[in-house]
């Protein structure tokens, strides 16, 4: 048997255009988006399936009726 030509890496190879600056830019906007944007709170109003009418084909509904949870706030 031939021996084999190619070689199987340990590790991928690291990114051409990538380097530690890029990966700790990235790293800091999306510290920031999560502690500011997205930690922000939210109201879910989830919609009733059972009460809500549906296309059949489309799956969609002009009126949607939603459940009724008690509010909890969060502190």
């Amino acid at each position: 048997m031939s021996e084999n030509k190619w070689d199987v890496l340990d590790a991928p190879p690291s990114p051409l255009y990538v380097g530690q600056k890029e990966r700790d830019f990235v790293k800091q906007v999306n510290d920031e988006l999560l502690e500011k944007i997205i930690g922000q709170q939210i109201l879910y109003y989830p919609i009733s399936l059972e009460h809500t009418n549906y296309h059949s084909l489309y799956g969609e509904s002009i009126k949607k009726t939603f459940l009724h949870l008690q509010l909890q706030t969060m502190e």
